[in-house]
């Protein structure tokens, strides 16, 4: 369980860092550059407490009142964070109020399971999916280049970066993106399929698997 508490615990600091930094643009926009002064505070009130939602639609909205989207490629790429971050929002959400299971329905500590239950017209839903960690630590490598992207676009947007520096940042707000593909894959196995194989390898009644699936756990 180590690995899973390692990247979960990355996935939830890059993603909350992305959201002060773009909180920290948004106050130098609003300020002309002149933070820490009685108008930023009043600013800092204002986002205080807004979610990643309703944040992201400010940021944008905000970096329109300036000259950056008159930048054709420097648009691109912010509209490139912004889609990617929406995704990133709906998998943090999905990981923060899921509850999780350690390892697979076959037993596998190098996955683990989410559950979610839902309540339908059709009455419950288990809602269980299984997840690599392998694939949790590609989505962290992701939405660090998101973090990166972010903290690159503040330098960017300085007023006193030469033009060169601004350049150079340029580019590495580029390669931030190379490949970017945020999503966290499931694993391509039948759920049906696991539960039955599972419930058969531990009808002994000694089971200790902790699966989400497992009429047997003793834990």
């Amino acid at each position: 369980m180590h690995k899973f508490y390692l990247e979960y615990g990355k996935s939830i600091i890059h993603f909350e860092s992305i959201n002060f930094q773009m909180c920290n643009i948004i106050r130098k926009i609003c300020t002309n550059d002149c933070m820490f002064k009685i108008e930023d505070k009043r600013i800092d009130i204002l986002l205080e407490g807004l979610t990643a939602s309703p944040l992201i639609s400010k940021f944008k909205s905000i970096l329109k009142t300036t000259n950056i989207y008159d930048n054709p490629e420097v648009s691109k790429l912010i509209e490139i964070f912004r889609k990617q971050f929406i995704k990133a929002i709906e998998i943090r959400n999905e990981l923060a109020h899921g509850t999780f299971f350690a390892g697979d329905a076959l037993g596998n500590v190098n996955n683990f399971e989410l559950r979610k239950p839902k309540l339908t017209n059709n009455g419950y839903t288990q809602n269980v999916v299984t997840y690599s960690i392998a694939s949790l630590q590609e989505l962290n490598d992701n939405i660090m280049n998101l973090d990166k992207f972010i903290g690159n676009l503040q330098i960017y947007l300085s007023k006193n970066a030469p033009d060169d520096f601004r350049l150079k940042i340029f580019e590495e707000m580029r390669k931030n993106f190379d490949n970017i593909k945020i999503e966290l894959k499931e694993i391509n196995k039948s759920i049906e399929i696991l539960i039955k194989i599972h419930i058969y390898d531990c009808s002994n009644y000694h089971c200790s698997c902790n699966s989400a699936f497992c009429n047997y756990s003793t834990i």
